[in-house]
């Protein structure tokens, strides 16, 4: 089995460096057989929207092989220069984090060292949209919020998100990253759920650029339990950092009552135009330290939406 990460005496670990000798490529040959090991034996997780909640469904199949921690440099080939798209290592990552889904339980973690990633493919870095698949547990371990950099450049900006989250995965975890949108009007999350889509966490993570959506909430269930801790929001939002209630795909539009419990804890508001948050249909919001200052003034045009 592939050992992981170096692991120090208190539990942490630390961001690996490039490897483009016989090591990282070893890793790579490794996760490769491990994920053709996966799909021989006809891994596919059971829990469906009808059936017991995904905690609650036993394992089915072999337990899955591969490492628990990767790293998207070593293990997938990402440069992290700025200038390489890096979209189809991050695609790999996932998709690997995807194929070790065990009784509904996520078991892999995904390292991104310190560097600036570039990625325009939209849902390179997460690409949840098989709720047959559900899942509870993935994370994203950066270097630190002015060390990892993620660069989203996508060709258009219409409908364009860094990660899209579809009724798939519970618990989400990104941890001391940077996300720059390079492309203005870009989005970074988009959220559907009719039930399983919930309890995120950001840890010392920082948004810039101009975005349109930080994250948007769609669906008619939960969407709810996300805390941000120590992050910083930055840039520009056409419409809002966090939108609850997009209503896109809702069956019932009338149905937008499960946006509850949304904390922010010693965060550093400092943007320069835009909405922080905005709740057409209500929600639960906590607010605890930090500041909270606007540094600019949004541009007139229809384009831009408006300050509500």
């Amino acid at each position: 089995m592939m050992a992981g990460p170096h692991r120090d005496k208190s539990g942490s670990t630390g961001a690996r460096s490039a490897g483009t000798g016989a090591t990282g490529t070893g890793r790579r040959r490794l996760l490769a057989g491990g994920a053709a090991a996966l799909a021989a034996f006809g891994l596919t997780s059971a829990c469906d929207a009808q059936a017991a909640p995904p905690d609650a469904a036993p394992p089915k199949g072999p337990k899955p092989r591969g490492s628990t921690v990767v790293d998207v440099v070593a293990d997938f080939g990402a440069k992290g220069d700025g200038r390489t798209d890096d979209s189809e290592a991050f695609e790999q990552a996932y998709q690997y984090a995807a194929s070790r889904i065990w009784g509904n339980v996520g078991r892999t973690v995904i390292d991104v060292p310190a560097g600036s990633y570039l990625i325009t493919r939209p849902a390179a870095l997460l690409n949840g949209t098989d709720p047959g698949k559900k899942a509870n547990g993935l994370r994203f371990r950066g270097a630190g919020k002015r060390m990892t950099e993620i660069l989203f450049r996508p060709e258009r900006a219409e409908d364009a998100y860094l990660c899209r989250n579809e009724d798939q995965w519970a618990n989400l975890m990104f941890e001391q990253m940077r996300f720059r949108s390079g492309t203005p009007g870009a989005s970074f999350f988009y959220s559907y759920s009719t039930g399983q889509a919930q309890d995120y966490r950001f840890t010392e993570c920082e948004w810039m650029g101009e975005w349109t959506y930080g994250l948007a909430l769609d669906g008619s269930n939960t969407n709810s339990e996300m805390r941000w801790d120590a992050c910083r929001v930055g840039g520009k939002y056409r419409k809002a950092f966090l939108y609850s209630g997009l209503s896109e795909r809702s069956k019932n539009k009338r149905q937008q009552d499960q946006f509850l419990n949304y904390w922010f804890n010693d965060m550093k508001v400092e943007y320069e135009w835009g909405n922080f948050l905005e709740f057409p249909y209500g929600g639960s919001i906590t607010c605890r330290g930090g500041s909270y200052i606007i540094t600019g003034r949004r541009p007139e045009s229809e384009e831009y939406g408006r300050t509500s």
